[in-house]
């Protein structure tokens, strides 16, 4: 429990700091933070919900700054949609990348550890 807790805090603050490279730098902390800490199974879930925190406070900081104009008038193109479903959208598909960067860490760990033991 408190090494996935570490591994969110993790995902979330090293995302933070790479975000200003490029948009999907999120995926190298979401992919190497569960292949260092070797949490078993829980790759997806500390990849998945430190995005989703993250995207979540990020998203949140600006739908709160621009009163929902924004998400409104997204919704509106996509034939209707509330903004509240963009926001959750928005929030959504990047953490699923993150979760799924997340578990495949572990097999990758695995092959590695297994070519090791076998030298």
């Amino acid at each position: 429990m408190t090494k996935t807790l570490i591994g969110i805090l993790l995902v979330t603050g090293l995302s933070y700091l790479l975000s200003p490279i490029a948009w999907w730098t999120f995926a190298l902390p979401s992919f190497l933070v569960p292949l260092a800490l070797a949490s078993k199974g829980n790759g997806f879930l500390m990849s998945f919900f430190g995005i989703a925190a993250l995207n979540l406070a990020c998203i949140g900081m600006v739908n709160f700054q621009n009163e929902g104009l924004l998400a409104a008038k997204i919704g509106a193109v996509f034939q209707g949609l509330p903004g509240t479903v963009v926001l959750l959208l928005s929030m959504l598909i990047p953490a699923l990348l993150a979760g799924l960067c997340g578990w495949s860490a572990m097999p990758f760990r695995s092959l590695f550890l297994e070519q090791k033991a076998s030298e």
